[in-house]
């Protein structure tokens, strides 16, 4: 077991949920949630006390990092795993967040109902994808991976 995969995954969930939760706007639904638990009050706190950070960080950090991070760990923890054989199926399973993430922003072009388009969004959701297969290609049986390909 290689715990590279697994430790990026928790590090990438854990940094896009703290951005998420320190400096988004907590009427978002993701609040109620946090709210529920009775935790609103604390974070509000935690929210004021890092508006100087907030100031000083750009629009693609607050609103399009996370995005990136989660859709990150997504495809860590897959690789993870079906590090040892990846086979059709489980290459499907590694990329079908990645792909549903690029087309639902593509749409956003075409659609403002389903959101707002930002070609930062689909620069990460890219890299998103592409990078751990290119970090921790020696995590993963290729051997089956070069037998899709050819």
């Amino acid at each position: 077991m290689n715990p590279r995969l697994i430790l990026s995954s928790l590090v990438s969930l854990i940094i896009g949920g703290s951005i998420y939760l320190l400096f988004r706007d907590p009427s978002l639904i993701f609040f109620g949630w946090i709210d529920d638990l009775g935790l609103l009050s604390e974070v509000k706190s935690l929210q004021r006390s890092m508006n100087s950070i907030k100031s000083g960080l750009p629009n693609w950090v607050i609103f399009s990092l996370p995005d990136g991070l989660w859709l990150f760990s997504y495809v860590c923890f897959m690789l993870h795993l079906w590090r040892k054989s990846l086979r059709w199926s489980g290459l499907i399973w590694v990329c079908i967040l990645p792909i549903f993430s690029l087309v639902f922003e593509v749409l956003q072009s075409v659609d403002e109902s389903l959101g707002t388009f930002d070609w930062i969004d689909l620069l990460l959701y890219f890299c998103s994808s592409i990078i751990p297969f290119v970090v921790f290609s020696k995590s993963i049986n290729f051997n089956t991976y070069s037998k899709l390909i050819t």
